[in-house]
Order: structure tokens, then C-alpha cells, then sequence
């Protein structure tokens, strides 16, 4: 998996990381809601504020990326 992950990418990982967020429905799509939800998750974990999803953004929301 290549990193970092934005807007357009797809996939089951994003899909984990909207639940995780509570971006619902969960559609696997890397869209303006979820960038927002990344954002918010990050401010308050003290990461970078950019929107993106990292592998420190995984390990920190405890998504498995395999």
C-alpha cells in the first residue's frame, strides 16, 4: 500500500477508516467528508493537519492496512 492515502483512493482500508471516523454510510471512497472527519483526527492525536491518511494514521486509529 502506498501512502499517503487522499481523495479518490478506494478501497477496504478507507472504508475501515470512515467507520472508524463515523463517516457513514462506510463507501470505501476517500471523499470531502472523510478528508474533514482525517482532518479533525488529527488535530486532536497532535499529527500534521493535512487530511491525508498515513501510516501512523492507521496505527493510531487501529486499522489493519493488509
Amino acid at each position: 500500500m502506498r501512502f499517503p492515502l487522499g481523495p479518490g483512493d478506494e478501497g477496504p482500508v478507507i472504508s475501515e477508516v470512515q467507520k472508524r471516523l463515523g463517516v457513514f454510510p462506510s463507501s470505501g471512497v476517500f471523499d470531502g467528508r472523510l478528508l474533514a472527519r482525517v482532518r479533525g483526527w488529527q488535530l486532536g492525536a497532535g499529527e500534521p493537519v493535512d487530511g491525508l491518511i498515513y501510516q501512523s494514521t492507521l496505527e493510531g486509529l487501529g486499522v489493519d492496512p493488509s
